[in-house]
């Protein structure tokens, strides 16, 4: 498996969690280490990211 086809889960502000893709996540945000977050505006309501292996 590569690295960049694992899915992450997204926990929002409000306590929603969504199931996205590292397509999905900003380019800008992307490390070789993981793929921590960069908040792109003030009112950005992602809070944090958690790498799931694949079919969790």
């Amino acid at each position: 498996m590569h690295p960049h086809d694992a899915t992450v889960l997204v926990r929002t502000s409000d306590g929603t969690v969504t199931r996205i893709t590292p397509t999905q996540v900003p380019l800008q945000s992307r490390t070789g280490r993981g793929i921590p977050l960069v908040s792109i505006s003030a009112d950005d309501p992602v809070v944090a990211v958690l790498p799931m292996p694949v079919g969790a």
